[in-house]
């Protein structure tokens, strides 16, 4: 079994970024693609980056040896505002605690649009499933957090998020 730090990097890492939301409702709704089936989009947890970089690595090599081309998205539970400090102030008032070794932002939508990036960059998974914490911050996310991650260069994804 291959793992991240046995795994080969292509330097002409081609995957394109997913980007996927949970809604309330308990939907997924998937913005970076028209897919309605998930059948090769895998979702993992991760205690920190480093674990979601093996694990992706892993996945990756255990779906080659069986022909298939999965794509990984790691969980990210977020909290945004227009303002850090906010944000910060916005945790103690949940009602619901997070999810036990699960990834968190807690910043402002530039800061979680950069992460995203960052975390594809650096080739750790092929995306995210965000999971953002109140109503309000799925709003944010809708209308702040994409918009600037629609700026970014990359392969296939400027103005195709849904």
């Amino acid at each position: 079994m291959a793992t991240f730090s046995d795994s080969y990097v292509d330097i002409a890492y081609t995957r394109p970024l997913r980007v996927m939301v949970q809604q309330f409702d308990g939907s997924l709704r998937d913005l970076t693609s028209n897919e309605t089936e998930h059948d090769h989009v895998v979702r993992i947890t991760a205690s920190d980056l480093r674990d979601a970089g093996r694990r992706t690595a892993t996945l990756h090599a255990e779906g080659a040896a069986r022909g298939e081309d999965l794509t990984v998205v790691v969980d990210l539970e977020v909290m945004i505002d227009l303002d850090v400090r906010e944000a910060r102030n916005m945790l103690p008032d949940l009602d619901t605690p997070g999810i036990p070794n699960s990834l968190r932002y807690v910043g402002t939508s530039i800061g979680l649009a950069s992460l995203i990036a960052d975390i594809h960059a650096l080739r750790l998974t092929d995306g995210v499933t965000l999971l953002p914490m109140t109503k309000r911050v799925l709003g944010l996310i809708l209308s702040e957090a994409l918009p600037v991650l629609e700026t970014m260069d990359f392969e296939g994804l400027t103005g195709k998020l849904i």
